[in-house]
């Protein structure tokens, strides 16, 4: 497909009837530009969620295909907009992710060209826009051959009960995502042997622990499962066993589980017996990285955690395993 130029199609639009005449069955006519002021296009738009109605690529000879764009299309969903005051947020699905999310920015409506402009770049340009509908045509894609794709798109405004369940089903902000839901890290090969001269004979201390929400990708904030027990637990390795270390409620003595293990190094998991076991991501000789899930206490909704830990010291391991600074003299190690 030829690249189309914008200013062309305009053109052909302002010339053209206000109907939507064709030549044939597969294709249409733009309808007519409706020239607005900045404060006209405000006005209409401000406060109001636009919900997505059809959209049809523009062709090389100004006219647009009656097929419906997103019609055939895997991977990808059309994106919705809102508007509040000098602010236009585009609600999207990326498959990349995958995630549902939005881009919040500010715009400026340019009345000679009826552009939507955001930090310099074209967001859209209206065709025209009533307090229930909006017409305009954006670009949609880069074709195989590199070449710009353009859509004619039609919006209608939304309910209130709408917008708000717009936003509740894009909770994800697409340009902090890096900073709030960093991603995890890639996973280690870790054999056997690995495990045994990284893990075995140390205590490992839990240094933080966040929720996975997205595929791939942890919440930066620290999770905490409520109740009296907290959010991950610490873990003594041996040979045979693992340890599992839990604060008590209402007492600085921790409750400890003890279990035979097996590690499956296919999978890079712990099994161990009557208790959760969890997937190692990294270790090393300085820290450890695990995926685990935990229920919330008194049974509530399962989460998978992130957690980090760091090895413990002779004297932290003592204090948790047996309450002193060192331990007896008949503990093995």
């Amino acid at each position: 497909m030829k690249n189309i130029n914008l200013y062309l199609l305009l053109v052909l639009a302002l010339a053209a009837p206000a109907f939507t005449s064709c030549d044939d069955d597969e294709e249409g006519m733009l309808p007519q530009v409706c020239r607005m002021t900045a404060a006209e296009f405000a006005r209409i738009v401000d406060g109001k969620g636009w919900q997505y109605v059809e959209s049809h690529e523009l062709r090389s000879n100004g006219k647009y295909s009656r097929h419906d764009y997103w019609a055939d299309l895997m991977g990808g969903a059309p994106g919705q907009y809102s508007f509040a005051g000098d602010t236009v947020t585009t609600y999207m699905y990326v498959d990349a992710y995958p995630i549902s999310g939005y881009r919040s920015a500010k715009y400026a409506f340019d009345e000679a060209t009826n552009r939507l402009m955001s930090d310099g770049t074209e967001v859209f340009r209206v065709l025209s826009a009533t307090e229930n509908e909006l017409r305009i045509v954006r670009r949609e894609a880069t074709s195989a051959e590199g070449e710009a794709v353009y859509v004619y798109a039609v919006y209608r405004a939304m309910q209130p009960s709408e917008l708000a369940s717009l936003k509740e089903n894009h909770p994800y902000n697409i340009d902090s995502l890096d900073e709030e839901h960093p991603r995890l890290p890639e996973q280690q090969r870790l054999t056997a042997d690995d495990f045994r001269a990284l893990a075995v004979g140390q205590g490992w201390k839990c240094t933080g622990a966040h929720a996975v929400e997205l595929s791939g990708r942890y919440a930066a904030g620290v999770f905490y499962g409520g109740g009296t027990q907290p959010a991950a637990a610490d873990y003594y390795i041996t040979a045979d066993s693992i340890t599992m270390l839990t604060a008590a409620p209402g007492s600085s003595a921790p409750v400890k589980k003890t279990a035979a293990y097996a590690y499956r190094a296919n999978g890079f998991f712990i099994e161990a017996e009557g208790m959760a076991g969890f997937k190692i991501l990294t270790l090393d000789g300085g820290g450890m990285r695990i995926l685990r899930r935990q229920h919330a206490p008194g049974g509530g909704t399962a989460v998978t955690l992130y957690c980090t830990y760091r090895r413990m010291t002779a004297e932290e391991l003592a204090l948790s395993l047996y309450g002193q600074a060192a331990p007896p003299a008949t503990a093995a190690r």
